[in-house]
């Protein structure tokens, strides 16, 4: 049996066009979480500087991907 290679975990069980939007936001997820630790920004002030709301820190944090919105490419020019 050949072995089969995935773009991302979430290439086996979802369709591409949503798994790769996952697997976006989850890349977005990481990096806004490294640098809002680099920043060693509160939630509060994270929301503040990426104009957002303080629950979608929370999300980001509690890696709810589902819920975080697909950003402008703006605010990976902070990274």
């Amino acid at each position: 049996m050949a072995l089969k290679l995935y773009d991302s975990p979430f290439h086996v069980t979802h369709d591409n066009e949503v798994a790769s939007k996952m697997a976006m936001k989850m890349d977005l997820s990481i990096m806004l979480s490294n640098l809002i630790k680099e920043q060693d920004w509160t939630q509060v002030e994270a929301a503040a500087k990426l104009n957002t709301k303080q629950s979608r820190m929370s999300d980001l944090k509690n890696a709810k991907i589902e819920n975080l919105p697909l950003m402008p490419c703006s605010i990976c020019s902070m990274y």
